[in-house]
C-alpha cells in the first residue's frame, strides 16, 4: 500500500516515541502552610501539637492536634472563624483540620 510521506510521518508523531525525553509525572502541592502544631492541625503523634494531645476523631476521619475543654474552658475557634463544640470527652472537636501539611 502507498502512503504519502508526509502521512507516515503524521502517523509516527501522533503515536509518539519511545526513546524521546518525557515530562515528569505532575505531583500535587500539598495544601497550605506546614503545620506549627497549633490547635486544629493535622498530626500523628503528641509531639507534633503544642498541647501534647493529637487525637484522633474516627468517625470524622480526623486526626488533629487538639485541647482539653469544659463549661468554664470553651474551644477556640477554627482557622475559618467557626466555633468549635466541646465533645463528650472534654476535648475539641473541629469539623475540619486547618490548612496545612507535615
Amino acid at each position: 500500500m502507498y502512503m504519502p510521506r508526509f502521512a507516515f510521518v503524521l502517523a509516527l508523531v501522533a503515536c509518539g516515541s519511545s526513546g524521546g525525553t518525557t515530562a515528569p509525572p505532575q505531583v500535587d502541592a500539598a495544601a497550605g502552610a506546614p503545620c506549627t502544631g497549633a490547635v486544629y492541625d493535622i498530626c500523628t503523634s503528641n509531639a507534633q501539637c503544642a498541647s501534647q494531645q493529637c487525637h484522633m476523631y474516627n468517625g470524622a476521619a480526623l486526626e488533629v492536634c487538639t485541647q482539653a475543654c469544659n463549661a468554664t474552658t470553651p474551644c477556640p475557634n477554627d482557622a475559618s472563624g467557626a466555633a468549635v463544640a466541646c465533645n463528650t470527652m472534654g476535648n475539641c472537636k473541629p469539623v475540619i483540620a486547618n490548612n496545612c501539611h507535615r
